[in-house]
């Protein structure tokens, strides 16, 4: 079973993670076709992936990871 803290954090360890300037959100620049985000994060404008979200509303990893070298 997969870690909740894993799933809220392997955005910002992945090389496809873009930072947003002046936003605490981040961008995904090779997002994940399958990616679900939790229904409350989306209402509330917190989760639109991939242009600008935050990780702690996805629902699953994403298939796309690629770790920074």
């Amino acid at each position: 079973m997969t870690k909740p803290m894993d799933i809220m954090n392997e955005c910002y360890r992945c090389k496809n993670k873009e930072n947003i300037p002046l936003n605490c959100y981040i961008k995904c620049t090779n997002p994940d076709p399958f990616m679900k985000g939790r229904h409350f994060g989306k209402i509330s404008g917190w989760f639109d992936y991939p242009a600008r979200f935050d990780p702690i509303w996805k629902e699953k990893l994403c298939d796309n990871f690629a770790g920074k070298e």
